[in-house]
């Protein structure tokens, strides 16, 4: 294997506030997860991908970013907190949530980690929007910057990571019909019906900011 500096993009990104973990409670009901090897294939390759192209960039206890996929109603897969992707799927590095509750910022899980610290934001849109299936949420300073320009809608107010606020900032933009929009001070998030939908997505929108800073002088 190359080093995993030439694997993945590192990216020094200020966030709005240092990373502290999980901000939820949390029932692991299985060290483990059974199933599911073609959805978590795709989302490996998505997960992958966005880290490579510095959109889910790497700091010191893990990346930027989390990705899941809906496996059925009330249940999603979704990458690992600390989580640093490299190639080939290691399913300790997913966990599969069977349950979100906003009321106690609490959720159950399977697997050996756990779950992202954005856990929450994913099984909020998941529960009120049955329709969305993928949630891609990365970081990209010049997509924040430049949002005016692309057009991308933006929330009205800054919220620390890992939530309950911005969890429920995200569920608002999403009844909005916005398929891709911006965390302010935060990050991005782009989600459809499935995962290639959402990933194209996120491709298409950081290519029209790559045409955007090549316009400039």
């Amino acid at each position: 294997d190359v080093p995993r500096s030439a694997k993945i993009a590192r990216c020094e990104v200020t966030p709005m506030e240092s990373y502290q973990g999980v901000k939820f409670t949390s029932r692991r009901l299985a060290d483990n997860f059974a199933g599911f090897d073609e959805p978590l294939a795709l989302l490996h390759h998505w997960t992958l991908l966005l880290s490579q192209l510095g959109l889910a960039p790497l700091h010191q206890r893990g990346a930027y970013g989390n990705q899941s996929c809906r496996t059925a109603e009330g249940s999603f897969i979704i990458t690992r907190s600390a989580m640093q992707p490299s190639a080939g799927v290691n399913r300790d590095e997913y966990c599969h949530v069977v349950g979100c509750d906003a009321a106690t910022n609490s959720c159950d899980f399977q697997g050996s980690g756990l779950p992202s610290s954005e856990t929450l934001l994913h099984g909020l849109i998941y529960s009120h929007h049955p329709w969305v299936g993928a949630i891609l949420h990365g970081h990209s300073p010049l997509l924040l910057q430049h949002a005016p320009q692309l057009h991308i809608p933006t929330t009205d107010t800054a919220h620390p990571y890992g939530t309950r606020e911005l969890a429920w900032e995200a569920v608002a933009m999403v009844e909005k019909a916005r398929p891709f929009f911006n965390l302010r001070d935060h990050g991005f998030v782009a989600l459809a019906h499935d995962l290639q939908t959402a990933g194209r997505l996120a491709l298409a929108t950081y290519r029209r900011l790559l045409d955007l800073l090549l316009e400039q002088r």
